[in-house]
């Protein structure tokens, strides 16, 4: 017997939560042992998967490691330098976000060039 579609949806869904959280866990636990760096990569990994780039929570995640815990400013020149930081002026930080899509994209990406 074939499953049904709800259980094929329902069995993606634990998936998608299972990868969610271990993604999360493994970036807490690189920032707790004082690698950032590595705990960004995770997350930017995380957020490469389509089942997983409109996650709010590993989105927020980023970036409060990529902002210091400050997340993204109000003040639209502050937000363009902190934009411009991440998705260029860091060569580091630019090759880690080249290829996310989703909610970070359009967080930081879209709003930094719809802005004048």
């Amino acid at each position: 017997m074939y499953p049904s579609l709800h259980d094929s949806g329902s069995h993606l869904l634990t998936l998608s939560l299972h990868l969610l959280n271990r993604y999360a866990r493994l970036a807490r636990a690189h920032f707790v042992n004082g690698d950032k760096s590595l705990a960004m990569d995770a997350l930017a990994k995380a957020l490469r998967r389509p089942e997983l780039e409109n996650e709010i929570g590993l989105v927020g995640m980023l970036i409060e490691f990529q902002t210091e815990g400050k997340g993204l400013p109000e003040d639209m020149e502050q937000f363009k330098a902190v934009a411009k930081r991440l998705i260029e002026g860091d060569e580091e930080s630019a090759k880690r976000m080249k290829d996310v899509k989703g909610l970070w994209y359009r967080l930081v990406v879209e709003r930094y060039n719809a802005t004048p």
